[in-house]
């Protein structure tokens, strides 16, 4: 993958560091002003935000990556990539080799009595992951935050096993990724990524927006897909009702105000995090965490 091209005459003012590489895998942390090239990716590209917004261009799409969401690039895969900024915009570029990635799937898709009998790699395709912007929510996406906030794999002789961890994780959560998309109705693949991604794109919105203010028909709107249309292939791909999912991120909010030492009044914390009585709050919460918010206090 290619690496940052920084020069006094882009007036780029900025440094990056390979803090881990094992092979054709590498780590390599960014603090920049402005960005302005096109690349090519070499390996499986990871392109992680810590801090700020970066501007992708794939296939003519454009992606904004912002704080604690990242990019997935497959191998051989062409775009652009454009940011300024007046704060350093902190991220994370992340590559893992293809032998590496190769092998991960391989180890994920065989018995282990196969792996035993036959320890030499099949001949297993190369695994295709799913290009487009992952919200700060995402698994993969909590796994990398955790990655790079603990930053303790500095020692070369673990680098092996770092990047094995990674190409398995990774693989994984494209597993799960990819069987949401197939769940989507429709009769060209090409059609139901798309579907996947305008309604990935709401999911997105809920995460990043405070949960009382959401608005399930205008997610819709802002998707470019029908109402009927949306409530439906929103729970085939994810599982659960748009209007479930924001009632569990209003939940998630609640407890986060309960445990964080406030001296609001449950009342208080409830009507905040979008909820309209203190008894349809109390019935959702316990039916979600299996305890009453006034449980919850009592075990702080």
């Amino acid at each position: 993958m290619n690496s940052y091209r920084f020069t006094q005459e882009n007036n780029i003012k900025a440094f990056a560091k390979s803090n881990l590489s094992f092979k054709d895998s590498s780590i390599n942390y960014s603090n920049l002003l402005s960005l302005d090239g096109s690349f090519t990716s070499k390996c499986v590209g990871i392109k992680y935000v810590t801090a700020g917004t970066e501007k992708y261009i794939v296939n003519g799409k454009t992606h904004h990556v912002s704080s604690k969401q990242f990019l997935v690039l497959n191998k051989g895969q062409k775009f652009e990539c454009t940011l300024k900024s007046s704060i350093p915009v902190l991220g994370a570029c992340i590559s893992l080799g293809v032998d590496l990635v190769r092998q991960a799937n391989d180890y994920l898709m065989r018995s282990t009595d196969d792996l035993l009998s036959t320890p030499i790699m099949s001949n297993q395709p190369e695994p295709e992951f799913h290009e487009c912007v992952y919200s700060q929510h995402d698994k993969f996406s909590t796994y990398i935050a955790a990655v790079i906030k603990q930053d303790q794999y500095s020692d070369p002789g673990e680098s092996a096993e770092f990047y094995q961890e990674l190409a398995v994780e990774l693989l994984l959560s494209q597993k799960e990724i990819f069987s949401q998309i197939h769940k989507i109705k429709a009769l060209k693949d090409s059609t139901r990524k798309e579907l996947y991604n305008r309604l990935y794109q709401a999911k997105m919105i809920i995460d990043s927006t405070d949960a009382e203010k959401i608005n399930i028909p205008g997610l819709a709107i802002a998707c470019a897909v029908s109402e009927f249309h949306f409530y439906r292939s929103f729970k085939i791909a994810f599982g659960v009702s748009p209007y479930k999912y924001v009632v569990s991120r209003r939940l998630d909010k609640a407890k986060l105000l309960l445990t964080s030492n406030t001296k609001k009044s449950i009342t208080d914390i409830a009507y905040e995090a979008g909820f309209t009585d203190i008894y349809s709050f109390s019935r959702s919460f316990k039916k979600h965490f299996r305890h009453s918010p006034s449980e919850l206090l009592n075990v702080i």
